[in-house]
């Protein structure tokens, strides 16, 4: 079976592709997601296959890949852009989104009502404005606990049942990061992405170290683990 592709995009809304990139689809706005939105985030869950959320700068939007709808779903974030997406692997009903300005949200019912988490990010930078949530990590050995990566902000760690948050901020050598992939290599590494240079820790145990990539430009954004 042939997986679907979906790309969101910073102004084109969302592309899908049935043939692995050969050639792309976009729902035009009846469809329910307008056609120029900015989608900074996608998620879906395996429990769900046809389903597909999209955080954008108009709030979380739901696809019905059977009836090729999107639907709005209300919540706090409508006025945020929504830059990260996530939902828990052992639960496709636990989702937590990430914003700009930089603030937690959590659904435990796949996105029919959220609420805020206090998770205390700093209000300015002077780099990005707001600092901004741009990746929700949920940590594949201890459920209740997630990683979240802010621009400009350091990578945090969250422990969403006691409500507490904090930035490991010893273990790192930037504060400017994108993107976060855990990947197993006999032992159990979380790979981080700032703008210079790739970082990794191996589980819990600080400091990361930092990779120099063979590259001419090191601005690094998403990481992926190997299939």
């Amino acid at each position: 079976m042939t997986p679907r592709l979906c790309v969101g995009t910073a102004g084109l809304s969302v592309w899908f592709s049935d043939d692995l990139g050969e050639s792309w689809d976009r729902p035009y706005s009846e469809s329910g997601l307008y056609l120029e939105a900015r989608v900074w985030a996608l998620s879906w869950h395996p429990s769900d296959p046809n389903t597909v959320f999209a955080g954008t700068d108009s709030g979380v939007y739901r696809w019905d890949g059977a009836a090729k709808t999107w639907t709005h779903l209300p919540s706090p974030m409508d006025a945020l852009s929504i830059w990260s997406l996530e939902q828990a692997p052992h639960d496709g009903d636990l989702m937590l989104a990430g914003t700009q300005p930089a603030a937690l949200y959590r659904s435990r019912d796949r996105g029919l009502s959220w609420e805020k988490l206090p998770a205390a990010f700093p209000d300015e930078c002077m780099f990005v404005h707001k600092p901004r949530v741009t990746q929700i990590l949920f940590d594949p050995l201890e459920k209740d606990t997630v990683w979240a990566g802010v621009e400009i902000f350091l990578v945090w760690l969250f422990t969403y049942v006691c409500y507490c948050c904090c930035p490991p901020n010893v273990w790192l050598f930037s504060v400017f990061f994108h993107g976060l992939s855990f990947v197993f290599l006999f032992f159990l590494f979380l790979f981080a992405s700032p703008y210079n240079f790739l970082h990794f820790l191996t589980y819990l145990l600080p400091p990361f170290l930092h990779l120099l990539l063979h590259s001419p430009f090191h601005y690094t954004l998403p990481i992926l683990p190997p299939p």
